[in-house]
């Protein structure tokens, strides 16, 4: 037992546990190190077995709890904890070796310039070797919850510019024993937001990124990023309120990027199979779309830029989607791709457009631009190899479906001005041009 000797190396501790009924419990066992410095009316407890260092500063009504078990001995594991406020808590269980922990509690309350921040929370959990978790705070209320299994993991939670409430953070990280581990960041900017990561196997690397833009009763955004597999890159930056984003990856080498700027919009995305790229961005309001990959090789690209747009796209092996909205627009199509796979590009600008697709096969090619005005809809079919259909509407109230089956069939379709209507089927290796340009004025 070290107690009394760290309590002694440190004459002014003593002194102000004595004045500021503070309580420090410390019990150690093997080659490990304590420091306990208190200010206030506090509470810590440290528990050591092994290669341990730790250290805790709070300053006014803390409590921190540490608990170091060193497995090997080979390498020593590490906790500080920095409090400064009130009402802040902190609990750190590390099992293994060669972990570090840092936490840092502190920041201005909003209610009551110049005070400190006030019922913080961070609970952290290591099991395994190589773990680095870091735990940064600023504001009133937050909460921060870290788990890492297995080895070489990293996790961040960052929150807060000095006036931030109610934030919600975890990163859980199941790694593999000697493998690559896993990073994590989370980053929450103002107030209530709420961002989890779970990442399972190595080499993932994940980032949530929150702000709700002002110290104000806006609702802050929503955030989930989970990893099953390896070399997995996922990415969810959402600025504004109220936004939702839902990313799910299972396998290895999967890329997801998605980007929010606005309020109320929501982002679905899952990736099933190895080295698929999604990418969906939303600046506006009211947005929503995804992606459902289910094979491999696949990419998505969804832009949607103004309010009120929706899309949902899903796809097989090899497919390519590039979908670009601008207000009030609709997309809604599917691809099943074998070899090569297919291509759809959509453009809908200017206007309350509308579009669906559904393709199988390989080497098929859908183009679909519509603009112009509003009620312009195109709806497409390609089934079997090496069809191309090429679609563009500029008006309003315009109105194209086709279907291209069983061959390497060519179809082009221009409609230009008002309530135009075109429907053509196509079996074989035919070619097909509609032109079409109407004047009518609409009632």
């Amino acid at each position: 037992m070290k107690k009394v000797l760290l309590l002694g190396a440190a004459g002014i501790l003593s002194a102000s546990l004595a004045l500021a009924q503070n309580n420090s419990t410390v019990n150690q066992s093997g080659t490990s190190n304590a420091i306990v410095n208190q200010t206030g009316s506090n509470t810590s407890s440290i528990d050591q077995n092994g290669l341990n260092t730790a250290t805790v500063t709070q300053s006014t009504n803390e409590s921190s709890s540490i608990i170091q078990n060193s497995v090997d001995g080979d390498a020593v594991n590490s906790a500080t904890v920095y409090q400064e406020g009130g009402s802040n808590s902190s609990e750190i269980t590390t099992n293994g070796d060669g972990n570090t922990v840092d936490v840092n509690q502190m920041g201005k309350n909003d209610k009551l310039p110049g005070n400190m921040g006030h019922g913080n929370t961070a609970n952290v959990a290591q099991d395994g070797d190589g773990n680095m978790a870091t735990v940064d705070t600023d504001g009133d209320g937050n909460s921060a919850e870290i788990a890492q299994s297995s080895d070489n993991n990293t996790a961040i939670i960052d929150q807060g510019v000095g006036w931030a409430e109610n934030n919600t953070a975890s990163i859980t990280q199941v790694g593999v024993d000697g493998g690559a581990g896993n990073d994590a960041l989370v980053e929450q900017r103002y107030d209530s937001n709420e961002g989890h990561v779970y990442q399972d196997g190595q080499g993932n690397s994940a980032n949530v990124l929150q702000n709700t833009r002002a110290n104000s009763p806006a609702i802050g955004s929503y955030a989930e990023l989970s990893q099953v597999g390896e070399n997995n890159m996922g990415t969810i930056d959402q600025d504004g309120s109220e936004n939702a984003a839902y990313s799910y990856t299972i396998g290895n080498g999967n890329m997801v990027d998605i980007r929010q700027d606005g309020d109320d919009n929501l982002a679905g995305l899952f990736q099933g199979g190895d080295d698929n790229n999604a990418y969906i961005t939303q600046t506006g309001n009211n947005n929503a779309g995804g992606f459902a990959q289910l094979g491999n090789g696949s990419v998505g690209t969804l832009t949607q830029n103004g309010d009120n747009n929706a899309s949902g796209v899903a796809q097989g092996d090899s497919d390519v989607a590039t979908i670009n909205q601008d207000g009030d627009d609709y997309v809604l199509g599917a691809q099943v791709g074998s070899g090569e796979g297919n291509v759809v590009t959509i453009d809908q600008l200017d206007g309350a457009q509308a579009a669906e697709f559904f393709q199988v096969g390989e080497f098929n090619e859908l183009t679909i631009t519509q603009s112009g005005g509003d009620g312009n809809y195109a709806g497409a079919e390609q089934i079997g190899t090496g069809s191309v259909a090429t679609i563009t509407q500029e008006g309003e109230m315009n109105v194209s479906l086709s279907g291209q089956y069983d061959g390497a069939n060519n179809l082009t379709v221009n409609q230009m001005g008002t309530s135009n209507f075109s429907e053509v089927s196509q079996t074989g290796n035919n070619t097909a041009v509609v032109n079409q340009n109407s004047s009518a004025i609409l009632p």
